[in-house]
């Protein structure tokens, strides 16, 4: 595990580089595009594991911190979602200049699914994997509210939750401003269905509608789709369970599974 910023000297970005052993290298990288906000606290911890997994499985792995997020320079009010776009086709030539793969694969999770979406058509990825994507930014956002008012409101958190109350675009604990929350609200994957062919696969933690009709739009449109279900029980959610920490579980498996799935012209004919 090799940590070192990356990308603009004057807003760099921390990246972690996972290496594969030498024996079992392959000449394909996977950059992991991570959640934010409280999402991220939660599933930091998970995606370390998940590229250590991965790596040694034989992939070189990149996970990284947004702009404004973790480590990044920026503050996170002053981000935007255009930037997380060319912060994750920064990132996936850092991991091609670094390690020197040809093919590089995004994999990302909650509202870093649908970043890695955006950036498909500048990365052009051997496989792009949704994991629990964000579908729709305005149902998102509305979520984090909710979310939001009911920790806020929670006794066995606040004897006084009035007491906490901050502003309008500070939504559990981080301060978004009113730009950013407008730029997620006006994200979506739909996008998707008008790019270039592509392996799409969604790897989700409980059966959600939403993805089950992006993955039959998707495959109308002619992309390779397949779907995972993950053993993980996570609620993202849920205000009991949203400072659990996300452990990695079975994903890494579960991921390396997606990743290695031959593409229909890939397949050899029985």
């Amino acid at each position: 595990m090799r940590p070192f910023f990356f990308g603009d000297s004057a807003a760099p970005l921390l990246g972690v580089m996972h290496d594969p052993p030498p024996a079992l290298a392959r000449n394909h990288g996977i950059v992991l595009c991570p959640p934010i906000g409280q999402e991220h606290i939660r599933a930091h911890w998970a995606l370390r594991q998940v590229a250590s997994s991965l790596a040694k499985a034989g992939y070189h792995c990149l996970r990284f911190d947004w702009s404004g997020v973790g480590d990044s320079a920026g503050e996170l009010e002053q981000a935007t979602v255009a930037r997380w776009v060319d912060d994750a086709a920064l990132a996936a030539q850092e991991l091609r200049d670094v390690a020197g793969v040809r093919t590089i694969s995004l994999v990302g999770l909650r509202l870093g699914a649908t970043i890695a979406a955006l950036a498909t058509g500048r990365v052009a990825p051997a496989a792009l994997v949704l994991w629990d994507p964000v579908i729709d930014g305005r149902a998102y956002v509305a979520a984090l509210r909710r979310l939001h008012v009911e920790v806020e409101g929670d006794p066995l958190r606040y004897w006084e939750p009035t007491a906490h109350k901050k502003s309008e675009t500070e939504l559990l604990g981080f301060e978004l401003g009113p730009t950013l929350l407008a730029d997620i609200e006006a994200t979506s994957t739909s996008g998707l269905a008008a790019l270039p062919r592509t392996k799409i696969r969604f790897l989700l933690s409980s059966a959600v509608a939403e993805a089950a009709e992006l993955e039959e739009t998707l495959r109308r449109c002619g992309h390779d789709v397949s779907a995972a279900k993950t053993d993980l029980q996570v609620s993202w959610s849920s205000h009991r369970e949203v400072e659990d920490l996300l452990l990695a579980g079975d994903a890494g498996r579960r991921l390396a599974a997606l990743l290695s799935e031959p593409a229909p012209s890939e397949a050899r004919p029985q």
